[in-house]
């Protein structure tokens, strides 16, 4: 979603998955991430935005 691609080895390869969201973004509801988080990484720092 953010084009952050988190580095992950595994068995001799890196992998570069893109960071996700978690539900509570999509729905603007209280973050229920590890830690309070958006994000698997943290860089979404809030809930969506409206759309208009």
């Amino acid at each position: 979603m953010t084009g952050t691609a988190i580095p992950a080895k595994f068995e001799g390869f890196t992998y570069h998955p893109q960071e996700l969201v978690f539900f509570s973004w999509f729905y603007r509801t209280p973050p229920t991430g590890t830690g309070g988080e958006y994000s698997f990484n943290g860089t979404f720092e809030s809930a969506q935005p409206a759309c208009h």
